[in-house]
């Protein structure tokens, strides 16, 4: 390969690595270009805050990618009051998208996830005003039914997680 080639391919790379960070960066921390790449993140951003979800879904289980199978949702205040802050910045986010320019199936996206997020956040102003464990359900029936019924145990490695 001549210079003037190694030349070209490089800066035809690093156009290409350009164009590619100017796409992810705001797709991963700021607002993502497209609404697709927003639906995208926030649906990736709720399964990696939730283990046991992504457990319970069961899209990566049994695969070198299943890193949480071992870990479960914290359930802490401090956790919660984070999951409150997440939530109300996503459902700024995807108020400030203009819905004129959304085609009907991204309307009726948008519509159904600000009715999902803003539920959560008027939520969380009553997140205190419950009994949180009683015989009917709480943290203690919860793990255990999710134990029993969606935490895979098809081998050795299984086990452990369990």
């Amino acid at each position: 390969m001549s210079r003037a080639s190694r030349r070209w391919f490089g800066r035809i790379a690093l156009v290409l690595l350009v164009a590619i960070a100017a796409y992810v960066a705001p797709t991963v921390w700021f607002r993502p270009w497209q609404i697709d790449a927003f639906y995208a993140r926030v649906f990736a951003g709720f399964m990696l805050r939730h283990p046991m979800i992504l457990t319970s879904m069961g899209l990566i289980e049994n695969s070198p990618l299943a890193f949480h199978a071992d870990d479960l949702d914290d359930f802490s205040p401090a956790a919660q009051r984070r999951e409150g802050r997440w939530y109300a910045s996503e459902l700024a986010v995807l108020r400030g998208y203009d819905r004129s320019r959304m085609n009907a199936s991204q309307r009726m996206s948008a519509d159904v996830m600000e009715y999902f997020l803003d539920d959560l956040v008027r939520q969380d102003a009553f997140q205190f005003h419950d009994y949180p464990l009683n015989q009917l359900r709480g943290f203690h029936t919860g793990l255990v039914d999710f134990m029993v019924t969606n935490h895979p145990l098809a081998g050795a490695r299984d086990a452990r997680n369990y």
